[in-house]
């Protein structure tokens, strides 16, 4: 059907027949228009029913359509197409529709194919009536029960202010080339499971750019439990063998467990709880912050064949989180590129849905054997259909296990979708989301101010919009994990997984105006032996070297410089024990926190009052002005010294007492009274029986 160049008011809905072609005259030429009154239906005005409904392997190409009215959703659940008059309204509070399904023709042979259009649509609040502008596309699956539930668009424009541009739901699918949307309240929307594929489109104005809601209703959803829990350690603390399958039991806590997974490397553990124990609620007792744990056989007497320690920080034990999940007792086969949800009430709740990255370590049947008082080999106990996963995003809420749970609320389970929502956009643009309908913008003098970047792209439950994007202000972004500000140049990386696979160096080159070195490999070596340039030691192994005696039988070089070149002030280098070795003086020197000495040059200080002193000092004691008692430390160690001189000569006046605080002076459990007048003295300790042996000077 070849169309003049007119205007054309047309009694609603039209359905296009299987087969048919709608070509106008020329672009804008040919315009489609609703005619006043009620549609088809008598009850429906005809701006509120749907303008074309498409049937199989039918065309519309450059057209003009315009008059459609009345989109509206709910404020307060905005990215919820049920709640919205698509599927809510009747009559009056109808949303019009320009491009619709036909319910009696599925799409069986080619997908219906819109090209070179237009829709115009106008608030209808500014006609005093509900709603705001039309809905441009409307893919509604559930109208067919066979068939392909689809459509194509090319260079489809749609100008709704406060209406709608593509609208997707129950399972229909979409390509959508060059089509841009403007002052629309959802640009690109797709739900219950749909699916966008867009390349050069773009979202302008309006409140949302491109939403994903939800999952098909039709899929029944593979399901899965959470498997065991992750603990925090001290990864330095790790002595023997710790291995994956060993019996794990709490020195403090007497809990026990399985290790599920070894990523001590992280300092983190996965592990199972064995029957009856878990944390608050979850169990009768669970592994302690702080405690060491035992694995092995032997494990119960705090001996087995290795041991590490609880993270000290509180909450060392949580529920699982992270980019690896453990899971058991799945049901069909999983997918990289699932969706998974959890639906835990009590013991981490987490309404967020993942995306599963790698599957490794699946199971059919999987043996532990479970420690029992008196039995060398265990009880065995077996978990069916295991498996590790990687997720994206990262999972900030901890998940428990919760098989052990005193009430247990039948959760720790996970929902495993394929049929998620999701929008595929390459190449995508948007410009100014956020900023309302036509009106509310002020096109052209737009105010930048009001732009609400997070309204770009928006999920709900496992939806899913996958996008390479650049918005009105240069950004750049792929996604939610890369981005370039290509105004300042600023890049940033926020993935939990970064795979460099095949990449043989790094070069992060003209840092500050300098090439920077090519790496080529992360080193754990903690003796640092390959000195070489193109490795870069991980914390692990600069730890190592500087704190476990990895530094070798050579030599280490401190700081060299004069006495006048000694940092102070606010020098980053200015701290309590800095150590460097003074040209002057010819002697290594440290800083003790008042003054720089040298090691082995003994300490002095003068006294007039009463204190505790302390091992290795001597102490020039002025008792002009009436008795000193100083005091002996509490706990001294075995051959600590101390000195005393009567620097003022007045012990025959003003005598020295010398607490022995709790360790005796000569065999004697007694004060020493020193009243001998110029006397100088020194203290040993010999030990607990015999205490402080004195030594004349």
């Amino acid at each position: 059907m070849k169309l003049s160049a007119s205007q054309f008011y047309e009694q609603l809905p039209i359905t296009v027949p299987p087969f048919t072609s709608i070509v106008g005259n020329a672009l804008r030429a040919s315009q489609v228009l609703p005619k006043d009154g009620t549609s088809d239906d008598n009850a429906t005005p005809n701006r509120r029913s749907h303008m074309f409904k498409m049937s199989d392997a039918t065309t519309i190409q450059a057209i003009s359509m315009k008059g459609m009215e009345g989109f509206y959703y709910d404020p307060n659940a905005p990215l919820v197409l049920d709640n919205a008059n698509l599927r809510t309204g009747v009559g009056t509070t109808a949303a019009g529709v320009f491009i619709s399904l036909n319910p009696d023709s599925p799409i069986d042979n080619k997908s219906p194919y819109v090209k070179d259009c237009t829709c115009f649509s106008d608030p209808a609040t500014e006609s005093g009536r509900f709603g705001g502008g039309g809905v441009g596309v409307f893919i509604d699956g559930g109208v067919h029960t066979k068939g392909a539930k689809s459509m194509v668009f090319d260079a489809f424009t749609h100008v709704s202010s406060d209406g709608a541009g593509f609208i997707l739901d129950k399972g229909a699918i979409a390509e959508i080339v060059s089509c841009f949307t403007y002052y629309a309240k959802w640009g690109y929307y797709s739900g219950g499971g749909s699916r966008i594929r867009g390349v050069g489109g773009n979202n302008s104005y309006g409140d949302y750019g491109v939403i994903s809601s939800g999952f098909s209703t039709d899929e029944v959803p593979r399901t899965a439990k959470v498997f065991g829990d992750l603990m925090t350690v001290q990864g330095t603390s790790k002595a023997g063998t710790v291995s994956v399958g060993a019996t794990m039991f709490g020195q403090t806590s007497k809990a026990t467990a399985w290790m599920l997974n070894d990523q001590i490397a992280a300092d983190k553990i996965y592990f199972k709880y064995q029957s009856g124990y878990g944390n608050v609620g979850l169990g009768t007792t669970g592994f302690v912050d702080g405690e060491i744990v035992w694995f092995g056989a032997g494990a119960e007497q705090s001996s087995g064949i290795g041991s590490i320690s609880v993270g000290a920080a509180a909450s060392s034990t949580t529920g699982q989180k992270g980019t690896i999940l453990e899971v058991d007792q799945t049901s069909g086969t999983l997918l990289i590129g699932d969706a998974i949800g959890f639906t835990t009430t009590l013991y981490g709740a987490d309404d967020r849905f993942y995306i599963i990255n790698t599957i490794t370590g699946v199971s059919a049947a999987s043996t532990y054997y479970e420690w029992q008082a008196g039995s060398t080999a265990g009880v065995a106990t077996v978990f069916n259909n295991r498996a590790t996963l990687t997720i994206s995003p990262e999972k900030s809420v901890g998940t428990w296990d919760t098989r052990n749970a005193l009430a247990d609320d039948g959760g720790s389970g996970i929902n495993i979708r394929t049929l998620f929502s999701q929008a595929r956009l390459t190449g995508h643009d948007f410009l100014a989301v956020g900023t309302g309908n036509k009106t509310q913008t002020g096109y052209p003098n737009v105010n930048l101010a009001n732009v609400i970047q997070g309204n770009e792209t928006n999920v709900f439950g496992p939806g899913k919009v996958f996008f390479v994007s650049t918005d009105q202000g240069g950004n750049f972004r792929v996604g939610d994990f890369f981005s370039v500000d290509q105004l300042t140049g600023r890049a940033t990386l926020d993935a939990s997984a970064f795979n460099l696979s095949g990449l043989t160096e790094l070069r992060l080159g003209a840092i500050g105006g300098q090439v920077g070195e090519a790496i080529n490999e992360f080193s754990s070596d903690e003796t640092l032996a390959g000195n070489s340039n193109t490795a870069c030691p991980t914390e692990f192994a600069v730890k190592g070297f500087l704190t476990r005696a990895k530094m070798g039988t050579k030599a280490m070089t401190p700081p060299v410089g004069t006495t006048g070149q000694r940092p102070g002030g606010v020098d980053d280098e200015f701290n309590t024990g800095a150590l460097r070795f003074n040209t002057t003086l010819g002697a290594l020197e440290y800083y003790n926190g008042t003054t720089w000495i040298q090691p082995g040059v003994e300490s002095y200080s003068t006294v007039s009052s009463s204190t505790t002193v302390e091992a290795g000092g001597n102490y020039f004691v002025n008792t002009t002005g009436g008795g000193v008692t100083l005091t002996l430390p509490a706990s001294p160690d075995l051959g600590a010294k101390i000195t005393f001189y009567d620097v003022a000569k007045t012990f025959d006046s003003n005598s020295l007492t010398v607490s022995r605080n709790g360790k005796p002076i000569q065999g004697d459990s007694a004060n020493l009274t020193v009243n001998t007048e110029g006397a100088a003295f020194s203290l040993v300790f010999s030990g607990d029986t015999y205490g402080w042996r004195i030594f004349s000077i």
